[in-house]
């Protein structure tokens, strides 16, 4: 994927999400900070239809329901002009930003998201590189899949792995990406790398968008735009553990969501014809993300509606319920199926940190690290210490506190109450100090704002200026970036490449073997493999459907694996002996299997049934490449 190919990608984030944003009334950086959001809920919407009406999935599918529901949005804001007042102009904008003040939020959004994109394009190699770890193999074939058939339903994907009973996997960053790759003919691995790139900047736009609508001082909205780059929970190193790709491209679409939410708590109850809609979608947008995403929004919402109710405004209750029909009417089918498939083993990782260590962690922002972020963490408690700047915002901090409260339960404690408080979010405290990282930007934001003032007010006392907050900002701003060795960009840059670790899994002579089954494999035939070698990415590198497209965690997964694919499994290596092998391997269509033994996942050997597979009778050696063998099934 060359830099080129990053302007469709933001094509399809932003114009769709723009264009239903501007019909339902949505103005100035309300609408720009909450488009891509929209278009994540434009792309929920679609993908259970779009099968459904006999539609193939691709960026025009895409457009087509966006101006659909544009033109709905629109026509339904023109039938209510006469009975409730239409949605104002920037509703949002409370308070009045001069020209000087929106540009200086932008230069913010634009450093951080150019410190972004310039930390993931190295730690993707230029946008080259194969994520190799566990879930990302499962997310590279996902694209694949959805690119190759056209079919974006969350139904469809259980065709990856088959398991036995319900399935309904939210896919719609998969969808969109898929879209991207049927445009420009990228590769899914190319497609990740590039929205991994972008993610930054979309999280500083909706940051400073929040901070914005909230009411917030253009200074906080660009101090916290500016360090949105910085913190390395959030999203560098949720990339790199997992990765949970969508989960940080979630994340990063809560504050444009929370701002839908703050614009409709803060506009007059006459003016709701728009909003509640836009909301409805955003919320749509982060369940077709993830779901868990949208459970971190709601106690981020249950934060800001208490801060909320101060002011007597309960009343904002009933616009949030329309909010939600509005969401089940139009997602209907996502919803349903959501809801259903919410029963499942539960997650539970081992409390391994004592509590001062955890406590410890969040404070000083050093999770899993040899040193804390030490300028992030003063700017916090000098944001807690001047809390003028961030009043408009304390409800997100709070919110972000409970994140770290929960990350220090996950971290170091056991039971059956931390079991279910935390069960949402897999009871991963990586993920929990993402969140908290997450609010912590506007903390340190306001730190950096508290600084930049009582800096003003000496330039001001040594020399009469009206422009001394400017230069105290541009000085203040100047020594936090150059004493964090700009914004921590390399050691989130180091943090980042966790989930891309050079020929771990994925070997270069696995690669030309990849090609070698392209030639080989009639196309729609599925090849035995050990998905723990790596072979589970020949599908998304050479378009050769594996068995196996991602690692399977026994205990659980057998357990719902269909029969066929389960005995293969644990017995392949019996296909000339064992008449009932032989018999799953042909009704699965299976003539190949390719296996590799250098570098694995995880563990050091294969699975049972690709185990010792030289000399077994039924299987015919074809094709070696240093140490990874290509047989054909015999007889």
């Amino acid at each position: 994927m060359t830099l080129h190919a990053l302007v469709p990608l933001a094509a399809l984030v932003l114009l769709p999400g723009l264009l239903v944003g501007a019909a339902l009334g949505l103005r100035g950086w309300l609408l720009a900070g909450a488009a891509p959001v929209v278009t994540f809920g434009i792309v929920g919407i679609a993908a259970p239809l779009v099968p459904a009406l006999g539609l193939t999935w691709s960026a025009l599918t895409l457009a087509g329901t966006a101006a659909v529901l544009a033109a709905g949005g629109l026509g339904a804001r023109l039938a209510l002009a006469g009975r409730l007042p239409n949605d104002p102009p920037a509703a949002e904008e409370r308070r009045h930003w001069g020209l000087d003040r929106h540009a200086a939020v932008v230069v913010g959004v634009g450093i951080a998201g150019g410190v972004g994109a310039y930390t993931g394009w190295n730690a993707t190699r230029g946008l080259t590189a194969v994520p190799q770890w566990w879930d990302a193999f499962w997310h590279m074939n996902a694209i694949r899949f959805i690119a190759d058939t056209g079919n974006p339903s969350p139904e469809a994907l259980r065709a990856l792995n088959e398991p036995q009973g319900p399935f309904f996997y939210p896919d719609g960053w998969h969808a969109l990406l898929a879209a991207l790759c049927r445009l420009t003919g990228v590769s899914p691995i190319a497609a990740i790398d590039g929205s991994m790139v972008a993610v930054v900047g979309a999280f500083a736009l909706g940051t400073a968008t929040l901070v914005r609508v909230c009411g917030g001082r253009a200074a906080l909205a660009a101090a916290s735009a500016l360090l949105s780059c910085a913190v390395t929970a959030f999203p560098y190193d949720i990339i790199g553990w997992g990765p949970l790709f969508p989960f940080v491209i979630g994340l990063a679409m809560v504050p444009g969501l929370l701002a839908l939410l703050a614009a409709l708590l803060r506009t007059r109850s006459g003016n709701r014809v728009g909003l509640p809609v836009a909301l409805a979608v955003g919320a749509l947008g982060g369940l077709a993300i993830h779901p868990s995403v949208v459970v971190a929004a709601f106690v981020f919402g249950v934060a800001l509606l208490v801060q909320q109710s101060r002011h007597g405004r309960w009343s904002d209750l009933g616009a949030l319920a329309v909010a939600a029909v509005v969401a089940v009417v139009l997602g209907f089918p996502f919803v349903r199926a959501t809801l259903a498939a919410t029963d499942g083993a539960a997650v539970d990782w081992p409390a391994t940190e004592p509590p001062s260590d955890a406590i410890g962690a969040m404070i000083t922002f050093g999770h899993a690290q040899t040193y804390p972020q030490y300028w992030i963490a003063v700017l916090c408690l000098v944001g807690l210490l001047r809390r003028r700047a961030l009043r408009p915002m304390l409800w997100y901090v709070v919110a972000g506190g409970v994140f770290a409260g929960l990350f220090v339960l996950a971290a170091s404690y056991e039971g059956s109450l931390v079991a279910a408080l935390t069960r949402p979010w897999w009871n991963d405290r990586w993920r929990f100090a993402a969140l908290w990282g997450m609010a912590a930007v506007v903390l340190a934001g306001a730190g950096l704002v508290g600084i930049t003032d009582a800096l003003a007010g000496l330039v001001r006392r040594v020399r009469a200026t009206r422009h001394a907050t400017a230069v105290a900002s541009v000085l203040a701003a100047a020594v936090v970036v150059a004493g964090s060795k700009g914004l921590y960009q390399a050691r989130n840059q180091e943090r980042m490449t966790n989930a891309y670790p050079g020929e771990v899994s994925v070997s270069a002579q696995e690669q030309r073997v990849f090609g070698y089954l392209a030639g080989l494999v009639p196309p729609g035939q599925t090849v035995m493999n050990d998905p723990f070698d790596g072979s589970a990415a020949m599908w998304a590198l050479a378009g050769v459907r594996p068995l196996f497209p991602s690692p399977t965690i026994e205990p659980q997964e057998l357990v719902t694996m269909e029969p066929d694919r389960k005995l293969l499994w644990t017995s392949f290596r019996s296909i000339g002996s064992d008449p009932a092998v032989r018999a799953a391997a042909d009704r699965l269509g299976i003539r190949y299997a390719v296996v590799g033994d250098d570098g694995f996942i995880a563990g050091g050997e294969h699975v049972r049934g690709m185990r010792d597979l030289a000399g077994v009778p039924g299987l015919e050696l074809v094709h070696t490449d240093q140490d990874v063998r290509v047989y054909r099934i015999t007889g």
